[in-house]
């Protein structure tokens, strides 16, 4: 038996893919994949720039104090080094090493006939000799070193699923488990540390294991540390996890000065939006460009700009990296607003008025003012956006769960983010100048297609609001937009609330979702209605064979290879999940229906509820080959 491509999931020839933004849900275990399919695993070509990391370092005790931190909340004053110690030369040989004869790295034999962990060593041991060039595998341009990490990844699984006897999902777990305890493995492992926590990452990302980046990376958690606590001490990574965080910090800040550099003014400016809002637009239009023409908005900090630590070298999704990512986001921000640069920017989704409150606190010990810059846009049209992202964007692929809970989040708090900005306090700055500091809150809100973005008020530390008005734009047409928020204002009080406290806007936009994608496309406005029937029409599913019944394996055995190729059994299985039994039944059918008609009309995103579309599409590792770059 070699790799799980060929009995669990049909991680597939990536050699031309993108990493991917399959979610690591938890796997049913009754899942099975079919046994005809077997494609081969490559590893993918990645582009993105070199970080340095040492090369089986050793575990370096920090005696420096634990942070306390919580929710999201950081706390560190203590602003950003600027000289990092990274070498920027990473004396990284440019040759990759890979042999022109594919590499067969695993046997026939069943593995875990010893411990799970000595069968791990052993079979690192076979596939990257005495030791592995992590510096290589987290520039990004190690493709050997990438190709040894999916044997092993491969070789894990396979053991996981033939001997485990709990499921597959909780051997991977366990194998880490016993890899964090043993701390860096330096009797046992050669140097392979970091190969085999890489390992079993990526194999929990193929089987749905849950495993994040965070926790494959760090030694084992105590009982009595909080995560934040815990993430937030650097001596608790692996140092290859460490260097590659300090590279990646440093880069980013490079980006930061540039923003800084042109806008002088000390201002710290937080986005604020939820996914497929538009802040990144609106960004780059107020921001501008560099002179060598690329928007100055790239520069602005976001737990994105974290994620490319693992998701440059290996497919792992940005649920998966997300915490690792939010760390280094947290830290470099909270670290560049006590520096005295210029402007700084943050891009976040800052749902709740807690992180507004929490930002203007940081803001005023720095002697800033804070101005955050709300996008709003209907929901319906933000699900959509995220809908329309490939796997070859750089733009997350949202799970539903993240979708709905960040929608309600934000609707509940908004108006109580408004009234942390009008009841923050002006100050004075104790330099010469003695500026007074007034925090800002500018909203720009779409219309109910999701279009005709405009700014509908300015909001300032205990004033009354600044409404927009204008020709276009009258202060019935604001309160209406307000409105569609569930927001509305008290002149009296000078204070926004809710306008239905018993709203619940999660099972409002659950009942949307379940909508077919063409229905909520027809609800947007003219322009970008056009542009989504054209891309979700484009993104079609055809058959080989008439399904055989109706249950997902039988749709899965009658797609096509090439379809096959882009997503697992077991994530098709997970995307159906959205669905409750009745809708399920009914898709299937439909499915059916149209896979004994082959050469009428393909079934398309477009026929799909848009709660299934948008999983499907999160979870595919690379664009089926039919597919336009639409």
């Amino acid at each position: 038996m070699k790799g799980i491509s060929k009995i669990y999931t049909n991680q597939t020839t990536v050699e031309n893919a993108s990493p991917s933004d399959n979610q690591s849900g938890k796997a049913s275990e009754n899942d099975s994949s079919p046994k005809s399919i077997q494609v081969k695993n490559k590893i993918p070509k990645v582009q993105v720039e070199n970080h340095t990391a040492p090369l089986h370092t050793r575990r370096v005790k920090d005696t420096s104090a634990t942070p306390s931190a919580s929710s999201l909340s950081y706390d560190s004053d203590s602003g950003i080094d600027t000289d990092s110690g990274i070498d920027t030369d990473s004396g990284i040989d440019t040759d990759s090493g890979i042999d022109t004869d594919e590499e067969d790295f695993t046997d026939d034999s069943i593995p875990f006939n010893t411990s799970p962990l000595d069968w791990s060593l052993q079979k690192a041991d076979e596939i990257a000799g005495e030791s592995f060039n992590s510096r290589m595998f987290l520039s990004g341009k190690g493709r050997k070193q990438a190709k040894q990490v999916f044997a092993l990844a491969d070789a894990l699984t396979d053991g996981a699923i033939l001997n485990s006897k709990d499921s597959p999902q909780k051997a991977l777990k366990q194998l880490l488990a016993e890899v964090q305890e043993s701390n860096s493995l330096e009797k046992r492992s050669s140097g392979h540390d970091f190969l085999l926590r890489s390992a079993i990452l990526l194999a929990s990302e193929n089987i749905g294991a849950g495993i994040q980046s965070w926790q494959a990376y760090t030694y084992t958690q105590p009982a009595d540390v909080d995560q934040w606590t815990w993430i937030e001490n650097t001596a608790n990574w692996v140092p290859e996890a460490q260097a590659a965080a300090a590279k990646q910090t440093e880069v980013a800040f490079i980006k930061a000065l540039n923003i800084a550099k042109t806008h002088k003014e000390e201002l710290v400016v937080a986005y604020k939006g939820g996914f497929g809002a538009g802040k990144t637009s609106h960004g780059t239009a107020s921001f501008g460009y560099d002179e060598d023409h690329l928007p100055l908005y790239r520069g602005s900090i976001s737990p994105d700009v974290g994620k490319q630590i693992v998701r440059k070298t290996m497919p792992i999704s940005h649920n998966s990296a997300h915490v690792q990512g939010s760390n280094i986001a947290f830290n470099l921000f909270y670290g560049l607003i006590s520096k005295k640069i210029g402007t700084i920017v943050y891009d976040s989704s800052l749902a709740r008025s807690s992180d507004i409150i929490n930002l203007i606190e940081k803001s005023a010990a720095a002697q800033k003012s804070l101005k955050v810059v709300d996008i709003v846009r209907d929901d319906r049209a933000r699900f959509l956006a995220v809908l329309s992202r490939t796997v070859e964007g750089e733009d997350p692929r949202i799970p539903i769960s993240a979708l709905l809970h960040g929608a309600s989040l934000d609707r509940a708090e908004r108006y109580a983010c408004f009234n942390a900005v009008i009841n923050s306090t002006e100050s004075i700055t104790s330099n010469k100048k003695n500026k007074t500091l007034s925090h800002v809150y500018e909203l720009h809100c779409g219309d109910k297609e999701g279009g005709d973005r405009q700014l509908l008020f300015t909001l300032r530390s205990g004033k009354t609001p600044d409404w927009n008005i204008t020709e276009n734009m009258s202060l019935d047409d604001i309160e209406k937009r307000l409105a569609l928020q569930g927001i509305s204002y008290d002149s009296v009080a000078n204070q926004f609330a809710p306008t239905n406290h018993e709203e619940n806007w999660r099972e409002l936009m659950q009942e949307e979702l379940r909508k077919p994608v063409s229905t909520l496309v027809e609800g947007l406005s003219k322009g970008e209605r056009e542009i989504r029937a054209r891309q979700f029409s484009e993104r079609t599913i055809t058959f080989d064979r008439p399904m055989r019944d109706i249950s997902i394996e039988a749709l899965y055995e009658s797609l096509p290879l090439s379809f096959q190729s882009s997503i697992a059994l077991h994530s098709l299985s997970e995307a159906f999940g959205v669905l409750n039994n009745n809708d399920r039944e009914n898709v299937l059918m439909e499915f059916k229906e149209f896979s004994q008609h082959p050469d009428g009309r393909n079934m398309t995103y477009m026929d799909l509820p848009t709660s299934l579309a948008l999983e499907i599409n999160r979870y595919l590792t690379k664009q089926p080959d039919n597919w336009k770059n639409s």
